[in-house]
């Protein structure tokens, strides 16, 4: 969706967000008061969550902590809910940690795309988020359970609550849904443990962000998180060096909430960007799909098609991996958090910080 367009039904939407604000201030009101319930698991829970409908980068971030702890001998597990995918309340393990189980069809693209990247750490989807934990507790011996997009998810109680904020505008204007892509109001911020500025490549950007969020909720610590290249790689998997985009006419295309950081990095590595296709979030694959885009590289004389790792899995579900050209080339980002973020999360674990 064109940025024009969403924010038309934005501005369409402004009436109703006082309703909707209403009823999420409410819903909190209800937890915050012990009338809904709210299920306890027997280990650690650290939620990763954002207060916008998406394109904070959550998914790198869980993957970069899943790691890290597993680096600390803490035995984790995600728990996400499959978003895009049929598995309904789960729970339904996407990897026991060396084995797929489950396409993006069944489990969604995010989940998939994790299960794939993360070795040695279970990945469970469903939308009933305590029945997947006590199924990594005790199944899998997990001791540290790492919620994917918990922070609406009230109904589980967790132990640290990491919100993701973009940093280029961290509370994004302020409107809440249907008048603006937040979730609830920016006073909802004020449950978390912890506030995270992501997509924080830009010093300035994210130090005038840093001022503005520590203004806001000055008694909450504010951390930054850089998302960057980490690999090219073929839809068969066949490594290429990041140089290897260096000059490359290139078609991009992706199905990311905010693609905007997608094409930056390409241009960043000197790719020549002849064509940009931005699908919907999650967008599901088609054979039509493929045949335009392979069309539109041939008009324009394109090398390559680059797209993304969530992309990636849903694609391979129509597109075979082969030697056609032009080839379908892959580009991995991972989370670079600061250092202060684990030695927080190592406070909040009773773990001894980082040296």
């Amino acid at each position: 969706m064109s940025p024009s367009l969403l924010s038309l039904l934005f501005a369409m939407g402004r009436p109703l967000s006082p309703i909707y604000t209403a009823a999420m201030t409410a819903r909190e009101a209800l937890y915050r008061r012990g009338l809904l319930p709210v299920r306890r698991l027997p280990c650690p829970v650290v939620s990763v969550g954002n207060l916008s409908l998406g394109g904070t980068g959550k998914t790198p971030l869980v993957i970069a902590l899943a790691e890290w702890y597993q680096s600390q001998k803490t035995a984790p597990a995600v728990l996400t809910r499959g978003y895009g995918g049929s598995v309904g309340k789960g729970p339904f393990v996407v990897t026991d940690g060396d084995r797929l189980y489950a396409s993006p069809r069944e489990a969604g693209d995010e989940a998939v795309m994790m299960a794939e990247t993360l070795k040695g750490i279970p990945v469970i989807a469903g939308s009933c988020r305590s029945a997947s934990g006590l199924l990594a507790v005790e199944r899998f011996g997990a001791q540290v359970l790492i919620l994917d997009d918990g922070f609406q998810h009230m109904s589980l109680a967790r132990s640290v609550d990491l919100v993701l904020l973009p940093a280029r505008d961290p509370f994004l204007g302020g409107r809440v849904f249907p008048g603006g892509p937040l979730r609830e109001p920016v006073s909802a911020l004020r449950r978390a443990s912890a506030l995270v500025l992501t997509k924080a490549e830009d010093p300035t950007q994210t130090e005038r962000a840093r001022k503005t969020v520590h203004a806001a909720f000055p008694s909450i610590p504010v951390f930054s998180s850089e998302t960057a290249p980490s690999a090219l790689v073929s839809l068969a998997g066949e490594i290429h060096p990041l140089s290897h985009l260096s000059g490359l006419r290139i078609l991009a295309f992706t199905g990311l909430a905010d693609p905007i950081p997608f094409y930056r990095d390409l241009e960043r590595l000197g790719a020549d960007i002849l064509e940009r296709r931005s699908f919907s979030d999650h967008h599901p694959y088609t054979e039509a799909d493929m045949e335009w885009l392979r069309t539109k590289a041939h008009v324009t004389g394109a090398q390559a098609l680059v797209t993304t790792a969530k992309d990636r899995v849903k694609i391979l579900l129509i597109e075979k991996p082969s030697g056609s050209a032009p080839p379908i080339l892959i580009l991995k980002v991972k989370s670079l958090p600061e250092q202060g973020l684990f030695a927080f999360l190592a406070r909040r674990q009773g773990m001894a910080p980082l040296r």
